[in-house]
């Protein structure tokens, strides 16, 4: 039974730098089949920064401008998706001839968005952006994350493999990616076991 647990690792824009505080937005996501011909998308959204961040920083506020206010993924009417839900506060639409990404191919968005008062405050994350689709195969697209500010398209959480989908050029996902922190930790050790290595070839 396929299960990708996937963790966008690549630092997907700078929101706003004070001092040596920065924000960062960063995905988690899993694409699960939970029967023969159904699989189960649900988005995370993480909010995170190095460095202090709360609502304020050295005293000096954070704009509301800086919270997540909409959150987009392409959508393909032969994507067969139901069930969508939405995280407490949110509501989604489908925008057929909204072509955000300009994918071609019929595609439109699948958009979440938030009334003020709602929106995701910084350093935090929120989950239940979620979905079925009887496509059980997954590609990688983009996805836009919008604030008062503006929005970013980079990187590359899976939607159904559709026949759009893949005409659109959008590629297949066909290995399940180490999380990031497994990655991470693995090339500590290898660059750890070199170290060990020339030390004992040095006689250090």
């Amino acid at each position: 039974m396929k299960k990708l647990c996937i963790f966008t690792s690549v630092i997907t824009t700078v929101l706003f730098s004070i001092n040596t505080a920065h924000a960062f937005v960063s995905f988690n996501v899993t694409a699960e089949d939970i029967n023969a011909s159904t699989t189960e998308y649900n988005y995370e959204i993480k909010t995170s920064c190095f460095g202090f961040c709360s609502d304020t920083i050295g005293g000096i506020p954070i704009p509301d401008s800086n919270k997540t206010n909409n959150f987009y993924v392409p959508y393909f009417p032969d994507a067969g998706i139901t069930n969508i839900s939405s995280p407490n506060g949110w509501s989604f639409s489908i925008e057929n001839n909204n072509d955000l990404f300009n994918l071609g191919n019929n595609a439109g968005v699948l958009h979440w968005s938030t009334s003020p008062g709602n929106e995701l405050p910084l350093d935090t994350s929120l989950s239940g952006f979620s979905y079925s689709s009887s496509i059980i195969n997954s590609v990688k697209a983009p996805f836009k994350i919008e604030y008062s500010l503006g929005g970013f398209r980079i990187g590359d959480p899976p939607i159904p493999a559709s026949p759009l989908a893949i005409a659109a050029g959008l590629p297949a996902i066909t290995t399940v990616p180490l999380p990031a922190s497994l990655w991470l930790m693995a090339v500590a050790l290898m660059s750890l076991f070199r170290i060990k290595k020339s030390n004992y070839q040095t006689g250090k």
